[in-house]
């Protein structure tokens, strides 16, 4: 066989090797995933921690950002209880700030009425 032919040849053999390798690791990981489902854990959001966990740290903190601003964006964190309480904290009035006195009235309004009568 010319060079160039050998070589092809070669390069066949190697890609077709691998090829096999790579089966024979898919169906390891198929055994793990049945495994793990069959100790309980949902395979779907197994996989999804799989894929975020081979992230590096910035392109998962880009992620999360995302998918929070869609979610925000959609209401769907208005369900979970801290979402109701945001949205419980935005429909209601403006809290006053400072401690209240025994009057009912903090030192601000306290200061602002008296200052008023002067």
């Amino acid at each position: 066989m010319p060079e160039p032919l050998n070589n092809l040849h070669d390069y066949v053999l190697r890609i077709i090797r691998l090829q096999e390798d790579q089966e024979v690791l898919k169906d390891d990981i198929k055994a793990i995933y049945e495994e793990a489902k069959e100790a309980g854990f949902i395979t779907a959001q197994l996989r999804e921690v799989v894929r975020e966990y081979r992230m590096d740290a910035e392109t998962r903190r880009n992620r999360y950002a995302v998918l929070e601003a869609y979610r925000n964006a959609l209401g769907l964190l208005a369900d979970l209880p801290l979402g109701r309480a945001a949205m419980e904290r935005v429909e209601e009035p403006p809290r006053r700030r400072g401690r209240p006195r025994k009057n009912g009235k903090t030192a601000s309004e306290w200061i602002e009425e008296n200052a008023a009568h002067d």
